[in-house]
């Protein structure tokens, strides 16, 4: 049983990992965000969504922890979108690695 639930958590965790690669492809300009400790203020959250919204269709996003690290991963198909949104919220980025899929 418990071999099951290890070999199920491996096959989802691929999965992620695929997915994340396709977003990544698809968008390939990204913006890495780690959030405050507490959270976002629910006007910085409004500002954000509605920078998004107007994007719709151009842009993804995932949450994921690189080296023990929260990020959200903003990923946007235009660069210049991501460089607005850099910008626009100026945003203390970090550059956060993923493993790739096999």
């Amino acid at each position: 049983m418990a071999a099951q639930v290890a070999q199920g958590e491996a096959v989802g965790r691929l999965d992620r990992e695929k997915w994340r690669q396709e977003i990544s492809e698809k968008f390939p300009h990204h913006v890495d965000v780690v959030p405050p400790p507490m959270g976002y203020s629910r006007s910085e959250e409004e500002e954000i969504m509605k920078f998004l919204e107007s994007r719709i269709g151009t842009f993804d996003l995932f949450g994921a922890i690189a080296d023990g690290t929260p990020f959200i991963r903003y990923c946007f198909e235009d660069a210049a979108d991501a460089q607005a949104f850099r910008e626009r919220f100026d945003l203390a980025t970090e550059t956060a690695t993923l493993k790739k899929a096999v």
